[in-house]
C-alpha cells in the first residue's frame, strides 16, 4: 500500500485544496473561461503532483556526504509486514478495494463509449459544417460528444432545434469533450474523493455557462433562450462523457445570464491564489523520502546511550560487535567534501556498499515482527583510515539500527581523504534500506 499511497493521497489533497479555493473565491464570478482553465489546470497539476519533486531538498552536503543507499532483503516470517507501524495486510486489502472500484468505473466508461458508437451507427446522421447531426429516434435529451450532436428533431420547432444545435456547436468548438474525458479519468482514479465528483459537477456547470454566454453574445434573445431552457422537452440524459443540453442546473444558468460581469482587475484573484495553494500542497504532501530535522543533528552521547539501552532490552541474538562508545575525532576539523575523497579498498564508495551488502544480515527479530524501512547511519572516516563516530540519524527499529551500526563499525580501514595533501577526517551519511519479501 505504501507504494501506491502517494499516487492516491497527494492528488486527493491537492484537489481538495484547489476546489475549496474555487468555491470560496471564484465560483460565483462570471469569468467562465478563466474558471474553466483554473479547474483544468488544477486537475492536471494534481494528477502530475506525484511525479513532481517540488519539496525543497534537504541539503546533505551541509552536514555530510551522502553515499547511495544499499538494499538488504530479508524473508518475512510474519503475515504482516510493517513500515513505520502500518500493516501490510490492511494496506493490501485497501489497495485491492481501490483497484476493484477503479476497474468497475473504467468498465462503465467503456460501456458508455460503446453506447455512443451504437447511437451513431444505428441512427441517420448528416454533416453540419465541421460537425455531424445524429437524428435520434429515442426519448433522449440533446447532447454532444466530440463533433457529433445528438438530437431528436421531432420534439422541437425549427427555431428551437437551431438554437440547440448552435449551443452544442459551442461545446464542440471549445473542445469540452476533452475536459469531460479528463474528468472521467479523475473520477476513476479518485472515486473515493468527494472533491473529484464536485470537480466534475463544477466543470459541467462552467461548460454550460460558456455555451450560454456565447449564445447571448451572438445576439440570441435572452427571454427566448431562457424560455427554451425552461420548456425544453425532458428526456433521458446521456451520462458523461457527453455535454447534455438539458441539465438540472437550468435555474443557475438563467441566473448567470443576468449576472453583471465583474471588473477585469478581479481576474488577479487567480494569480494571488496560486502561491498560497501551492505552499499548502507542499506542506501536506511531505513524502516518506524526506529526512526529518533530526537528520541534521548528530546524536549526542546521551542519545547513543538510550539507543543502546533500548536494543539491550530487545530479545535479539548477540552480534559480533557491540556499540562502540562515542569516539572523539583525532583531527581538529571534519570535512564533508575534500579534494581526494576517502577510498574503500580501491573501489571508492561503491566498494563500501558492496562490503555492507555482503556482511549485513537482516535481524531475525525484525523479520519475525515484520519490520522494514530505511535506516540512516552517519560516520567519520578518520585521518588514519578507521571508521569512527557511527551514529543513527534516522531510526526505524532498534534491531535494524543495531545491525546497521555493527556492520559500519566493523568496516576495514579506508584510504583516508586528503585536503591539500594532508589526511583529514571526512563525514559520510549512508542509508541502508531493509526490505522484507
Amino acid at each position: 500500500m505504501t507504494e501506491i499511497l502517494p499516487w492516491i493521497l497527494e492528488p486527493a489533497i491537492s484537489l481538495s485544496l484547489f476546489y475549496l479555493a474555487y468555491v470560496l473565491f471564484l465560483k460565483k464570478e462570471a469569468f467562465f473561461r478563466a474558471n474553466r482553465y483554473y479547474l483544468l489546470s488544477a486537475m492536471i497539476f494534481s494528477f502530475a503532483l506525484p511525479f513532481l519533486d517540488l519539496t525543497p531538498p534537504v541539503s546533505i552536503t551541509n552536514y555530510s556526504f551522502l553515499i547511495p543507499e544499499v538494499e538488504i532483503t530479508g524473508t518475512a516470517l510474519n503475515q504482516e509486514v510493517q513500515e513505520g507501524g502500518s500493516g501490510f495486510a490492511t494496506g493490501g486489502l485497501l489497495t485491492t478495494l481501490y483497484l476493484v472500484v477503479a476497474v468497475m468505473l473504467f468498465g462503465r466508461l467503456a460501456l458508455r463509449m460503446a453506447q455512443l458508437y451504437l447511437l451513431i451507427v444505428r441512427n441517420k446522421w448528416t454533416r453540419y459544417g465541421n460537425a455531424y447531426i445524429v437524428n435520434l429516434r429515442s426519448e433522449q435529451a440533446p447532447f454532444s460528444f466530440m463533433n457529433f450532436i445528438f438530437i431528436n428533431s421531432s420534439h422541437y420547432t425549427a427555431e428551437e432545434e437551431q438554437k440547440i444545435i448552435e449551443h452544442e456547436l459551442v461545446h464542440i468548438r471549445q473542445y469540452h469533450t476533452v475536459d469531460l474525458l479528463i474528468l472521467e479519468l479523475l473520477t476513476i482514479l479518485q472515486w473515493f474523493n468527494p472533491f473529484a465528483w464536485l470537480f466534475r459537477k463544477s466543470m459541467v456547470e462552467v461548460h454550460e455557462y460558456l455555451a450560454d454566454y456565447e449564445m447571448i453574445k451572438k445576439g440570441t434573445n435572452i427571454s427566448f433562450y431562457q424560455t427554451l431552457l425552461l420548456n425544453l422537452q425532458i428526456g433521458r440524459e446521456f451520462l458523461l462523457p457527453a455535454n447534455n443540453f438539458n441539465k438540472s442546473l437550468t435555474l443557475n444558468r438563467i441566473r448567470m445570464m443576468t449576472t453583471i460581469r465583474p471588473p477585469s482587475w478581479r481576474k488577479f484573484k487567480f494569480i494571488l491564489l496560486i502561491p498560497a495553494i501551492l505552499s499548502i500542497i507542499l506542506m501536506c504532501t511531505k513524502t516518506d523520502e524526506e529526512l526529518p530535522e533530526a537528520f541534521n543533528e548528530p546524536l549526542t552521547a546521551a542519545d547513543d546511550y538510550i539507543l543502546r539501552e533500548e536494543i539491550q532490552d530487545q530479545d535479539t541474538p548477540p552480534v559480533v560487535n557491540e556499540f562502540a562508545p562515542p569516539v572523539q575525532s583525532d583531527v581538529n576539523e571534519v570535512f564533508f567534501i575534500v579534494e581526494d575523497m576517502p577510498d574503500f579498498q580501491g573501489k571508492g564508495q561503491d566498494g563500501f556498499r558492496e562490503y555492507i551488502a555482503q556482511n549485513l544480515r537482516y535481524p531475525q527479530i525484525a523479520a519475525e515482527n515484520g519490520v522494514q524501512g530505511r535506516v540512516f547511519v552517519q560516520f567519520i572516516v578518520k585521518a588514519d583510515g578507521n571508521v569512527a563516530n557511527a551514529q543513527i540519524v534516522r531510526s526505524i527499529d532498534p534491531a535494524l539500527d543495531r545491525e546497521a551500526i555493527r556492520v559500519v563499525m566493523s568496516s576495514p580501514k579506508w584510504e583516508p581523504g586528503r585536503q591539500r595533501n594532508q589526511a583529514v577526517g571526512v563525514a559520510f551519511t549512508f542509508p541502508i534500506n531493509f526490505v522484507l519479501q
